[in-house]
């Protein structure tokens, strides 16, 4: 099974100052993955010596780069993750099996180890279905897919943020959908627009976890404040969404 599953770190090159610290939250917390990990590149050929790296050249959109690094890889499902989620407890790879053995012995075209506010139908304790026509039905943060829905369902010119509006649509052609009501990987966003998160620098520092933060900048208090209190405003509606479910 662990061989028909690839993770896909999403990135480009203008992030290549978060692979190293990243690649060394996953050495830290998730030794044991039993996924082969491939960041995305798109001239560079980075010296892992965890993760792997799958350069694609020039790109004309996240969803572009997406489907050129998708068709490099020979497995059949896609854990697709990002650059900037940093993990920082430790990974029960156990318990990550057990979903991504239900998705692929349910024969599901999607499964979110993240849960998302989509309209949903509860299905085991805690696993729901997203319902069609629901937002952000194809929510991309840990999201286990087939490849070749993944790939029918990109579009060349979108951005993550359209793929996940837009593809949400299209995806409504598909059954099967499902996501998780509580999270099954911890982790912490590091960077949003471009600014590091100060806590999320603190959790990750506090890791032993060096960053360069001489590369971008680090978002203002009111920055944080602001981007906290809709974090806060999201769990609570996730909460009321999956209440009595």
């Amino acid at each position: 099974m662990n061989k028909n599953v690839a993770m896909i770190i999403s990135s480009f090159d203008g992030y290549e100052d978060l692979w190293i610290p990243l690649e060394q939250s996953y050495k830290k917390f998730w030794l044991d993955c039993p996924y082969k990990c491939y960041v995305t590149t798109n001239f560079k050929k980075p010296k892992f010596d965890f993760f792997n790296y799958l350069s694609v050249g020039k790109d004309e959109s996240w969803s572009d780069m997406l489907s050129k690094s998708i068709r490099k890889v020979e497995e059949n499902y896609i854990l697709l993750t990002f650059d900037d989620l940093f993990l920082y407890k430790k990974i029960d790879t156990n318990y990550i099996q057990k979903y991504i053995a239900y998705a692929i012995d349910n024969d599901l075209n999607y499964l979110a180890l993240y849960p998302s506010i989509s309209d949903n139908n509860k299905i085991t304790e805690n696993i729901v279905s997203k319902n069609k026509n629901s937002k952000y039905r194809n929510a991309t943060v840990w999201s286990l897919w087939k490849k070749e829905v993944l790939l029918d369902l990109l579009e060349k010119d979108e951005s993550a943020w359209d793929f996940e509006i837009n593809g949400s649509i299209r995806s409504n052609k598909y059954d099967k959908f499902y996501c998780v009501k509580t999270p099954v990987i911890p982790y912490t966003n590091g960077v949003v627009k471009g600014k590091w998160k100060r806590n999320a620098v603190k959790t990750i520092e506090n890791n032993d976890i060096k960053l360069d933060l001489s590369r971008r900048q680090i978002m203002t208090l009111k920055e944080n404040i602001i981007f906290n209190v809709k974090d806060v405003l999201y769990d609570m509606y996730k909460y009321i969404l999956f209440l009595g479910k």
